[in-house]
């Protein structure tokens, strides 16, 4: 029966024998067996009271899902489809990087658009370089780990100029995880991945910082001591933090100004320095 019918029996049984007592009836029983019906009549009524408060709050399902709020696919400033055979890594105020799939490797060609600074590199690539950025120093590179993941994920930078010749270095990153976006600077150069990681090193390849993003990596940008990072927040809008590399500190940030339904397709800064 439900609570409504039984607790009006319950209770008048209760007030009954409470009310035989004060008037003379039946005493053969003691007052603490009274004392004991009379609590476990009314510990019964609450147990049933609150379970049902308890029926009233509890969802109709006991599982609950997770809403992932979708956002768009990471970018790599001035470069071209990565399906495509020959394709620019990228292209910018400095010059341009060219990769062409050669089967077993990669080769790779820089040109820069002040011709009396630099001649143009050749570099035969074997670790399949998917992204790629430039300024006047050097190049920065990266690969992603292999679908099997028996190859991990590469960094590489590589100078224009240098008084040694083993001044390119490689870094392999930890299992699972790939570089998504990648930005150069002022003696430094950092990866954005797909643990919501930031990585910088110097150009001597040592670790300046590892930072947590607050979201899924977008873009990287740099210039100079500058080093802007675009993430998905998580509504799926995009939002970017400034960082100075040599304070280690966030100089600015907030919503990257988009309209509605729009795609980020570029970033970075200009000749004068700004984002």
């Amino acid at each position: 029966r439900s609570l409504r019918d039984r607790a009006p029996a319950q209770t008048s049984s209760v007030l009954s024998k409470l009310f035989a007592m004060t008037e003379g009836g039946d005493s053969s029983s003691s007052d603490d067996e009274d004392e004991a019906q009379a609590q476990a009549g009314a510990g019964t009524l609450a147990g049933e009271a609150s379970g049902r408060m308890a029926m009233d709050v509890v969802p109709s399902s006991t599982t609950s899902a997770v809403v992932t709020v979708p956002h768009q696919a990471a970018i790599q400033p001035g470069s071209t489809p990565e399906d495509e055979k020959r394709r620019f890594l990228c292209y910018n105020f400095t010059g341009w990087i060219v990769a062409r799939n050669e089967g077993t490797y990669n080769d790779i060609q820089i040109d820069f658009a002040d011709t009396t600074k630099h001649k143009r590199i050749r570099v035969t690539d074997h670790h399949f370089f998917r992204l790629g950025t430039l300024n006047e120093l050097g190049a920065f590179f990266a690969s992603r780990a292999d679908a099997a993941g028996d190859i991990p994920a590469v960094l590489s930078y590589r100078p224009f100029s240098s008084w040694t010749t083993d001044s390119e270095w490689f870094v392999q990153l930890p299992a699972g995880e790939d570089p998504v976006a990648i930005g150069i600077g002022h003696k430094w150069a950092a990866a954005a991945t797909s643990a919501n990681l930031l990585r910088i090193f110097s150009y001597a390849g040592l670790p300046l910082g590892v930072l947590a993003l607050a979201g899924a990596p977008i873009a990287v940008a740099g210039a100079g001591d500058a080093l802007a990072v675009v993430y998905a927040a998580a509504s799926g809008s995009l939002r970017y933090t400034v960082y100075s590399v040599e304070t280690a500190s966030a100089t600015d940030g907030g919503d990257l100004p988009l309209s509605p339904g729009s795609t980020l397709t570029w970033i970075g800064f200009s000749d004068i320095g700004e984002l």
